[in-house]
């Protein structure tokens, strides 16, 4: 164990010296992948309980966290060039200005593809097709009780759950992201409850079997401390990723009173069977939308193993839970 948190020590601190002080994105990038799994081996609960909480080794899962983040950001790419971009013609998920051509080539408006000037929009560069929205992600680092809602990303992305690490990856190396949350048209919220809940350690009390109020308080701190959310709207313009069958009422079960017109993209729409209390579902039709939940791409290279030829199965599916 001692041997582990040593070497994953010197590997964050080789990836943040990578992007801080030499400012090469791609090093660090490539440093934090290898000490990714590694770090996502551990509970981040038990992470913190080898390094000694940064006493022993000087690392910290919520640092670890904030070190993928900040990589993430820096991994938007595209646009015309400049000596800051370097190689970083393509994002953190391997999309470069084509692809975001036809992903922004349709406006409400009708309007046709812009390419963004030398004012920059968002975090697209000068030269990069135009976002059709910018969307401002909550950052963990200024919100005590969100960094408790979004602990472990490599410990959560790699379950059936990891959607809404996913989602939140997304959004951080997405061109549509902007730091100015004055002009963003929407505002993403990011946790990782669907893991940590499921984890019924990591909140003491909570477990799929109820309704987690811990993790409800965490939520209601978030807002109230946000200048950025209306409760006289209900959230209208917040964005929010529930990842497992629990929806939103199980982590955030006052979510009626607090968000009610927010935007949920949702892998389960259905009622969870353990609340007896809740008799209407967390997912809208109107305003919520439909997400897959995550596969591994060893998940689906053993599935394409098993199946049979097209030809044979004349109905298609796929179900992830119990």
């Amino acid at each position: 164990k001692v041997c582990i948190m040593g070497l994953i020590s010197l590997q964050y601190l080789f990836a943040r010296f990578l992007l801080l002080e030499v400012g090469s994105v791609e090093a660090a990038a490539h440093s934090f992948r290898l000490m990714d799994s590694q770090t996502g081996a551990l509970h981040p609960d038990l992470f913190d309980k080898a390094s000694g909480h940064g006493e022993i080794w000087p690392i910290t899962s919520a640092e670890v966290d904030s070190l993928r983040r900040k990589i993430l950001k820096a991994s938007v790419g595209g646009g015309s060039g400049g000596a800051d971009r370097r190689r970083r013609i393509k994002n953190a998920f391997g999309l470069h200005d084509e692809d975001w051509r036809s992903v922004w080539s349709w406006h409400p408006d009708g309007s046709q593809l812009q390419i963004v000037n030398s004012g920059g929009f968002g975090a697209a560069t000068p030269g990069a097709p135009k976002p059709s929205f910018r969307v401002y992600v909550y950052e963990p680092d200024e919100h005590q009780a969100l960094q408790q809602l979004t602990k472990g990303a490599a410990f959560c992305k790699h379950n059936q759950w990891g959607m809404e690490v996913a989602l939140h990856d997304w959004f951080l190396a997405c061109p549509c992201r902007t730091d100015n949350p004055d002009e963003a048209d929407f505002f993403f919220v990011p946790h990782y409850t669907a893991c940590l809940i499921n984890h019924a350690d990591t909140f003491p009390g909570c477990d799929t079997k109820q309704l987690c109020q811990r993790t409800a308080a965490l939520f209601e701190q978030v807002l109230t401390d946000s200048r950025h959310y209306h409760r006289t709207d209900g959230g209208r313009d917040h964005l929010f990723v529930w990842g497992s069958g629990m929806g939103a009422d199980g982590p955030f079960a006052s979510w009626r009173e607090w968000v009610p017109n927010a935007i949920f993209l949702m892998t389960e729409t259905e009622l969870w069977n353990p609340y007896s209390d809740v008799v209407l579902p967390s997912y809208s039709p109107h305003k919520d939308i439909i997400v897959p939940g995550r596969l591994t791409v060893d998940d689906m290279r053993s599935l394409t193993r098993l199946a049979k030829p097209l030809q044979e199965r004349p109905f298609l599916g796929h179900f992830i839970g119990w």
